[in-house]
């Protein structure tokens, strides 16, 4: 899952520790809570209790239930481009769709099936900065990569690549353009450079540190630290990457984590996952 565009974090965007309380005429004009949500700006006579000076009014919605174009059945993923774009696994439809800023749709790709350009319920995608698509194709266990128009360009995980995914479900790219996957099924993460060339993986099924059970979703902050749902162990695990002077030395290794590494995002970024 990917949120790493201006435009996204106007959609979703931390209010920080304090909540933001805006109430004029009785009237709560504002969710308390870590993420605000703005109804009514010139209602707030804009003594907020302990607020950040930051909140967010609604701008928009689009797409209704349906099959047409700009109609969705159970979209998931969501990632904007560079310019804006609004692309969608639209995933019991087994096709992407993508729109402006504005929400008008400029196109669709996809059917039900498992060739190339095909997907089996599509969970999550991601825009890298030179504009290609990764799509995880969750049903069919594979990434399917496309150009910004939706032509066909490769795919991870055939049975006679380097890494095999077992109903892989989240994905999220770094500063890099690196590829990050969680793979479900087979309780790992595995990373990819731009080109795909598999780099490592980590995790193993269990309880214990580092280890899942059937993760689902990641975010990769601006540092490379990556933020994973260990979704049956009921818990968030958060892992960076290990330079070749902390493993010559051993410093720093307890997790490959400095403390002070967890406990710190970068402004403004906020992992979460809503899953029920």
């Amino acid at each position: 899952m990917q949120i790493a565009s201006n435009y996204a974090r106007d959609l979703l965007t931390p209010l920080g520790e304090n909540v933001l309380k805006c109430i004029s005429g009785g009237t709560l004009s504002v969710l308390t809570g870590r993420f605000g949500l703005l109804k009514d700006t010139a209602s707030c006579d804009g003594n907020a209790d302990n607020s950040t000076n930051e909140s967010y009014k609604f701008v928009r919605e689009f797409g209704t239930n349906g099959t047409d174009n700009g109609q969705f059945d159970s979209p998931e993923g969501i990632a904007v481009d560079s310019s804006g774009n609004v692309y969608v696994t639209d995933s019991f439809n087994s096709r992407i769709q993508k729109f402006d800023s504005n929400g008008n749709f400029i196109a669709a790709w996809g059917s039900k099936g498992s060739k190339n350009g095909q997907f089996n319920n599509p969970s999550d995608i991601a825009v890298d900065s030179s504009g290609n698509v990764y799509v995880v194709d969750s049903g069919n266990s594979r990434i399917q990569k496309f150009d910004s128009s939706g032509s066909y360009s490769t795919k991870l995980g055939s049975a006679d690549s380097d890494i095999v995914f077992n109903n892989p479900k989240g994905m999220s790219i770094d500063s890099s353009n690196s590829l990050f996957v969680v793979d479900y099924g087979n309780n790992n993460v595995p990373k990819f450079d731009s080109n795909g060339n598999f780099i490592t993986k980590w995790g193993s099924e269990g309880t214990g540190d580092g280890q899942f059970n059937h993760p689902m979703y990641i975010s990769v902050n601006n540092i490379g630290h990556a933020y994973i749902t260990d979704t049956e162990n009921s818990r968030v695990e958060v892992f960076a990457p290990v330079t070749e002077n902390q493993i010559n030395t051993g410093s720093n290794l307890n997790g490959g984590i400095n403390e002070n590494q967890t406990t710190l995002l970068p402004t403004g970024h906020e992992g979460i996952s809503d899953q029920f």
